[in-house]
């Protein structure tokens, strides 16, 4: 999603995912500091987090049927 430092502002889910969540990092790769985990399965809805990161922002998802997400970061 991004390399280096920044701020991840929100993520929407637009439209749901089945069963696994989405994960998300302070990494450039699948791995690292996690800053989040979220049930992309549970509403369509916006989360706030304005969570800094340093090494980069990566979002990891799972499952047969991936959510529709938007994520906006600084």
């Amino acid at each position: 999603l991004k390399t280096g430092a920044g701020i991840l502002h929100a993520l929407t889910i637009n439209a749901l995912g089945v069963s696994d969540p989405a994960t998300i990092y302070d990494s450039t790769t699948g791995s690292g500091t996690k800053i989040a985990t979220v049930n992309v399965a549970l509403s369509q809805t916006t989360l706030l987090f304005d969570a800094a990161f340093v090494n980069g922002c990566t979002v990891v998802l799972g499952g047969t049927t991936p959510p529709d997400l938007t994520i906006t970061y600084l």
